[in-house]
């Protein structure tokens, strides 16, 4: 059985590892590349946390945790701050970079998503300062549902995704050929970046229609519900959701789906 890996091409090698190890073939192609960004609410945001004027700070994903340190040049001052605050971890690939760092991360949802650090945050943010370190398209549904609780929040971006280029282009309409060819058992996404991105492309290339048609006979995996709210947007469902939201666990689930009976 061949499965597709769209995630960004820093995690391949740990994914296809992954994928191998339940007897999976494996086609990677990313369809996200991860870029840093300049946004000078993360100056405001470094301000803060030295005022100790800071409750919480979360970051949503292990990528949030490498490009916010690229950003500071006093690392050790910058992560016994950080210890001093409430850190949220979206969950444990986030924690376990965030462990590597230094800095312990108090709080980790029960569900590795935005709406897991809702439902864990909502009793105990009113009136405190929480921070968001994130990519710029990140899901604004946490910012406001954490304003709700009444939370005062402030959203650094340090990096973003955008759609693949040059030899990665190559690679993501490579496997879009490889679906229609029926080449492809599973095709998985761990982001709605990821679906929107995918989309986007095969709508380039003309064939929306097709590849709608094809997602609706294959196996199709997601890494949570925000997943697969976004490919719901494009008229596709999801057969595969893991109980938690990490990749080993999703390859899990595709597993007991399609190889146990």
């Amino acid at each position: 059985m061949k499965v597709a890996i769209t995630r960004p091409a820093v995690y391949l090698t740990e994914s296809i590892a992954i994928a191998r190890s339940y007897g999976f073939d494996t086609f990677a192609a990313p369809m996200i590349l991860l870029r840093p960004v300049e946004d000078p609410r993360f100056d405001s945001f470094i301000h803060r946390l030295f005022e100790e004027e800071v409750d919480f700070v979360i970051f949503t994903s292990a990528n949030g945790v490498r490009y916010a340190f690229d950003l500071v040049r006093s690392q050790e001052p910058f992560i016994n701050a950080l210890n001093r605050t409430n850190v949220v971890a979206i969950g444990p690939k986030t924690d376990k970079s965030l462990k590597e760092k230094g800095i312990t991360a108090k709080i980790i949802p029960k569900e590795y998503s935005s709406l897991g650090i809702v439902d864990i945050l909502s009793p105990i943010v009113d009136g405190r300062d929480v921070e968001i370190i994130r990519s710029d398209r990140g899901n604004v549904k946490l910012n406001e549902s954490l304003k709700r609780a009444g939370a005062i929040v402030h959203e650094a971006n340090v990096y973003t995704g955008v759609s693949p280029d040059g030899s990665w282009l190559v690679r993501a309409k490579e496997l879009i050929k490889k679906i229609l060819d029926r080449d492809i058992d599973v095709l998985t996404f761990t982001s709605g970046m990821t679906v929107n991105n995918f989309f986007e492309i095969v709508r380039e290339m003309g064939l929306y229609e097709e590849m709608r048609e094809i997602c609706g006979e294959m196996l199709i995996a997601v890494i949570g519900r925000e997943t697969a709210r976004a490919l719901r947007n494009f008229g596709v469902n999801a057969d595969v959701i893991p109980n938690a939201y990490t990749f080993e666990a999703m390859m899990d689930a595709v597993f007991l789906n399609r190889c146990v009976r």
